[in-house]
């Protein structure tokens, strides 16, 4: 008969190692900003980094929950990026910024250029599209090699001129 096995010191040093990291907890850990900006939050990640996420005043949440009692939650339809009236998108809500570039995209593959042509036109004059690219251009010009990445509204405004080019040459073909 074979004696029972039994682990050599590597093999059992990876077996405590690997049930140390299933023990550990997978979800960052959440603790209050002590910063000036009291509503900020500090997330430490997994792998150790530390993350400052903006928080939420007791004004816009106020804000927030008064207009979603009004009008309760948004449906998810099939087709409910088009049945949202384009006067209720707000530049401050992050949800009406994508949902705009969203549905400009589904006019787009759905070929429904002049609805596109529309929404592109009301998004660049929601983010004040003049005015950011007039300070891009302002902008200092970067070191060759290195790549800054934009702020979010810069690459939507580049997202929609991208879109309503591609409308444009689509409408010149047929």
């Amino acid at each position: 008969m074979s004696e029972p096995h039994t682990p050599t010191q590597e093999s059992a040093v990876l077996e405590i190692a690997t049930a140390e990291l299933l023990l550990q907890d997978p979800q960052p850990k959440v603790t209050p900003s002590s910063q000036a900006d009291k509503s900020a939050v500090v997330f430490t990640r997994t792998s150790g980094n530390i993350k400052q996420r903006k928080g939420q005043t007791d004004e816009e949440y106020r804000a927030q929950r008064d207009q979603f009692w009004k009008s309760g939650p948004r449906l998810n339809t099939g087709d409910w990026f088009l049945e949202y009236p384009i006067q209720n998108f707000k530049n401050e809500s992050k949800t009406d910024k994508t949902q705009l570039l969203h549905t400009a995209e589904l006019c787009y593959f759905r070929r429904d250029y002049t609805k596109c042509l529309e929404l592109v036109a009301f998004g660049m004059k929601l983010f004040n599209a003049e005015a950011v690219l007039a300070e891009e251009k302002k902008a200092p010009v970067d070191l060759p090699g290195r790549h800054a990445k934009k702020p979010k509204l810069d690459r939507h405004i580049q997202e929609l001129l991208e879109i309503k080019e591609k409308c444009l040459a689509k409408m010149e073909t047929s």
